[in-house]
């Protein structure tokens, strides 16, 4: 299924918005959503986890979210910016790939 302009697609606090999306379906008995591929100014939102990137490959069976190009991620006062990062959506952990990898991070206890 192909989704265009301004697409916006919630899962309990898990957000994501773009301009187009493509949905990925598998029929193993029963339709389910196999992968989301996003694409345009995408916008994901976790809580208070935010990550924007050019293209985000989300792969609902592994629940890991792949952003591509232009990536950021932004928790708290936290930033990482890279290529591609992966977020693993179970763990809460994410992980930045790429030659140009940079972040803004704030001390713990400091004020």
């Amino acid at each position: 299924v192909v989704l265009s302009g301004n697409v916006d697609i919630a899962q309990d606090n898990l957000r994501l918005r773009a301009e187009r999306t493509v949905v990925n379906f598998t029929d193993a008995g029963s339709l389910k959503i196999q992968r989301i591929t996003a694409t345009g100014g995408v916008l994901v939102t976790r809580g208070s986890t935010t990550a924007r990137g050019d293209v985000a490959v989300y792969d609902f069976g592994r629940r890991i979210i792949t952003m591509v190009g232009n990536a950021s991620l932004r928790q708290g006062g936290d930033t990482l910016r890279s290529n591609r990062f992966v977020i693993d959506l179970d763990s809460g952990v994410s992980s930045a790939e790429g030659s140009r990898v940079s972040g803004t991070f704030s001390a713990p206890g400091r004020k």
